[in-house]
């Protein structure tokens, strides 16, 4: 969300982005560029308008892959068991925020389940939001467009990586190829979420 230290936020992010993945870097610029000319205010109701009221611009990845259903109850209870495995807190937001997944790929250890978290949950619900976004209209897309750049293997476009990863099985953006099975206690058992984040290849969008 906006807030006064926006400029200063995204000054860092650019810098430290700019040495690993300049492309991604210029569309944070150019995020940069588009706000200082509408002005906080602005930018704040934009955000509102578009991530808070709009389901489909939503930034939590169950309800792009899952829907709003108990299978994303699953899904939600199955990330919360291995954030407090790795004594991680989402604090006061939903395990599945794209902030929160972000936070918590960038402390994780196991590079599997690092590469299924970006490539089979972060990845395919962030295009699902960018592809709604007009880049003329909201500027919101650029960041977008920057996450996935960073998502994105170093010199493969976006659009190669998102059919590298349908053709790797079923639908893009599966958590059960994710490798989100039941840790053990209290998330069901593993047939029951093995069902809840299996590929739907008709699910509708």
């Amino acid at each position: 969300y906006p807030t006064l230290g926006l400029a200063s936020a995204l000054n860092q992010a650019i810098a430290q982005i700019l040495r690993v993945n300049p492309e991604a870097a210029g569309r944070l610029a150019d995020f940069k560029a588009q706000s200082e000319r509408i002005g906080l205010g602005q930018l704040e109701a934009l955000y509102a308008s578009t991530f808070d009221l709009q389901a489909g611009c939503s930034l939590y990845a169950g309800y792009h892959l899952l829907g709003e259903d108990w299978r994303r109850s699953l899904f939600l209870a199955e990330l919360n068991g291995r954030y407090q495995a790795a004594g991680f807190s989402c604090g006061d937001e939903l395990p599945d925020h794209f902030a929160v997944l972000l936070r918590f790929l960038s402390v994780q250890t196991n590079p599997e389940e690092e590469t299924a978290l970006r490539d089979d949950c972060l990845f395919p619900a962030a295009l699902k939001v960018a592809a709604r976004l007009d880049p003329l209209l909201n500027p919101y897309r650029a960041v977008l467009d920057a996450l996935l750049l960073c998502l994105t293997p170093q010199g493969a476009s976006v659009e190669a990586s998102e059919r590298g990863r349908g053709e790797r099985g079923g639908l893009a953006g599966s958590p059960a190829r994710a490798g989100l099975k039941p840790s053990g206690g209290d998330g069901g058992s593993s047939a029951d979420f093995q069902s809840a984040v299996s590929p739907i290849s008709n699910r509708q969008t």
